[in-house]
């Protein structure tokens, strides 16, 4: 990137939540992506009402966590409703995280791999390159393309990175000859998603996974938003089925969308309708990213507070109160790209937080109008999907190789090796993998330079064990040093 360019964008301004704020959203009072209302949230009034909010979540999630001695059950019975309350009135920003934690994680902590299995995988998910004829690189490839285009407007995942990030800075897939530079937030963001695939073969990869994964990095460190992003994907109530082949859950959301809006409002239901726009057309992203990708953050983030306490019923009522506030220019004209444009592109009278968040409060669309709007496009419960046991990558095995090798392995009799003279080859064994029962043991003296040979379960300096190498072999000489000490036994 040109100099001048790095300098522009480093003296970008930002909000609050680290997005970039736009000259049009500067002068729209923060009412635009990304922005909420900037001249009240730094008010004194409004600061020390979040610092008595804040106080209050602390106390209830130091209950959840079992800290008073309660049981589980006596937490999720006597604190859901208020928990559900407070969510329902937004999350202080400091808090959320833990919360969205607690709603997703702690009550199933078990299931989840630990911090030390998570700490000891990252490197090797970065590192692992699939066949390429393989489902799984295929995912990989398609992770990488999509970095670059997710959430490309906020300080943690852009391109452009400060001088003192360089030292945090990843490559992008080898295999492209035209990856780019990828910065920390998408080295995290790359590796969480790496993660996910490798683990989860069925769904894999799916374009739109980023937009969720990005949204949980902002709010939790990586192993947090790991199981966090685990748990959205293999929950009934969120996106279970959401990203799996065909989009089934899409299909079935927006088609239960267009029955609401032809029951519930009849003239914009049979409008759209019968202009050919259903909601499938404009309302993808819409339940895929539940907004991530689409609303004002502050509206994002109000609506996100709610959806993990309610579920996919809150991604409902969102959807049918945008449809319900566009009513009067919908029905304004029968011109459907117009139209088409209008649900793509929301306006911001629409969906900032003062606007839609009341209006979903006043909403007349209740659980079972969604129930019964599913039901007849053909939904059936599904269970919660396990997670699976947690198997990272192998390391990948060592070779011992000098740059003078020569690529076939020559026959070494014992004569040879017994000869000691200068540049007679010995034999220098592969490492075997983690699966193998076998050890490598390094054995050297003056005449016959170094050896390597495995040893069948036999510990460290234990000479008597010492067998010939039996696994792939290749050649050195004598002649060319090779420093292995007792640090190298594996």
């Amino acid at each position: 990137m040109p100099e001048a360019e790095t300098t522009a964008a480093i003296a970008e301004e930002v909000d609050a939540f680290g997005f970039t704020i736009r000259p049009d959203e500067a002068a729209a009072a923060g009412q635009g992506k990304g922005s909420g209302k900037r001249d009240r949230r730094h008010t004194k009034k409004h600061l020390q009402t979040v610092r008595q909010r804040e106080i209050k979540w602390r106390k209830m999630l130091d209950l959840n966590n079992f800290r008073g001695g309660q049981s589980r059950a006596q937490v999720e019975g006597l604190q859901h409703e208020k928990f559900r309350s407070r969510s329902f009135k937004g999350i202080p920003d400091s808090i959320r995280g833990e919360a969205w934690r607690a709603q997703l994680v702690d009550m199933d902590a078990e299931q989840y791999p630990t911090d030390a299995e998570l700490n000891d995988a990252w490197e090797r998910f970065e590192d692992l390159m699939p066949a390429e004829d393989t489902p799984l690189y295929s995912s990989f490839e398609v992770i990488d393309k999509d970095l670059h285009r997710t959430f490309p407007n906020h300080e943690y995942f852009r391109l452009a990175a400060l001088p003192e990030q360089a030292a945090l800075q990843g490559q992008a897939h080898s295999s492209n000859p035209n990856a780019k530079t990828i910065i920390s937030g998408q080295v995290e963001m790359r590796g969480l998603l790496r993660a996910f695939a490798h683990q989860h073969p069925v769904p894999g990869y799916c374009q739109g996974m980023g937009m969720i994964a990005g949204l949980l990095l902002m709010y939790a460190l990586r192993n947090d938003a790991y199981r966090m992003f685990c748990s959205l994907i293999r929950k009934e109530k969120y996106l279970l089925d959401m990203f799996a082949e065909g989009l089934p859950r899409v299909q079935l959301f927006t088609g239960a969308l267009d029955w609401l809006l032809q029951k519930k409002l009849p003239d914009v239901g049979d409008h759209l309708m019968g202009e050919g726009l259903m909601a499938v057309i404009y309302g993808v992203d819409w339940f895929m990213c539940n907004f991530a990708k689409t609303l004002p953050w502050t509206t994002v983030l109000r609506i996100w507070d709610r959806y993990l306490v309610d579920g996919y019923y809150v991604s409902f009522v969102a959807a049918f109160e945008i449809v319900r506030l566009l009513r009067p220019q919908l029905l304004a004209s029968n011109d459907m790209q117009q139209h088409m444009t209008l649900l793509r592109n929301l306006p911001i009278e629409v969906t900032s937080e003062s606007v839609l968040i009341p209006a979903m409060d006043k909403s007349k669309l209740r659980y079972e109008d969604v129930a019964a709007a599913l039901e007849a496009n053909g939904y059936k419960p599904m269970p919660d999907l396990p997670e699976p046991r947690f198997k990272p990558p192998k390391p990948a095995p060592t070779i011992v190789q000098a740059a003078s090798a020569p690529t076939q392995a020559e026959p070494v009799t014992s004569a040879e090796a017994d000869a000691g003279a200068p540049g007679a080859p010995v034999r220098v064994a592969v490492q075997p993998t983690s699966d193998s029962p076998k050890h490598v043991a390094a054995a050297s003296d003056e005449n016959q330079g170094l050896r390597v040979v495995d040893v069948d379960d036999a510990l460290p300096g234990t000479a008597s064990a010492l067998q010939p190498a039996r696994s792939t072999e290749s050649i050195i000489s004598k002649s060319e040093s090779l420093d292995l000490g007792p640090s190298d036994w594996v």
